[in-house]
């Protein structure tokens, strides 16, 4: 039977931490893939000498050094804030009475209405 290593020994690619809880689906937001990409990701951020890829000749694939979905979910947040507050949603035009009609003139113009009658 062949022998499958190439005669070093294999090392580990990522070590886990003791307590971290991670899953193997890929549906799961703490699936391992996605924490050993952040893991490779705190790696080629200290290393500025090499081009990380996933295609073994080329220089395409290029490994992201940052995680767009933390990026997307950052600026989702941000915008958030500006008109969300932590109670939930803030209403800017409040009404006092929610009863009156959106159109209703203002009572300086109905005064006038009732006091000259313009069907004579």
């Amino acid at each position: 039977m062949k022998k499958l290593s190439s005669g070093r020994l294999p090392q580990p690619r990522i070590e886990l931490p003791a307590g971290v809880e991670v899953f193997p689906y890929s549906q799961q937001k703490l699936n391992i893939w996605e924490f050993q990409k952040e893991q490779l990701r705190k790696n080629i951020a200290q290393d500025n000498a090499n081009f990380y890829t996933y295609a073994k000749d080329y220089l395409s694939l290029a490994f992201p050094r940052v995680n767009e979905y933390e990026i997307a979910q950052n600026a989702k947040l941000e915008n958030e804030a500006g008109w969300k507050t932590k109670a939930g949603f803030d209403i800017l035009n409040k009404k006092e009475n929610y009863n009156e009609h959106p159109k209703r003139p203002p009572q300086s113009i109905i005064d006038d209405l009732t006091t000259m009658p313009y069907h004579i």
